[in-house]
């Protein structure tokens, strides 16, 4: 194996190491955005809960 064929080997695993690496880096960045979206559903949810709580409690007393 020549030099060339050496340094296309090795520029071919980088290129792919890195288009592996920006792979894995979007799709952490989309599950990121995804989970804090269900956690700010959640958070909505239990702030609508804890009204009618509160309001309840109010009529109550």
């Amino acid at each position: 194996m020549g030099i060339m064929e050496m340094l296309a080997l090795i520029l071919g695993i980088q290129v792919s190491g890195g288009a592996l690496f920006l792979g894995v880096l979007i799709w952490g960045m989309r599950h990121m955005a995804e989970t804090s979206r269900r956690l700010d559903a959640k958070a909505a949810d239990f702030d609508k809960e804890h009204a009618r709580f509160l309001r309840t409690m109010h009529r109550l007393r």
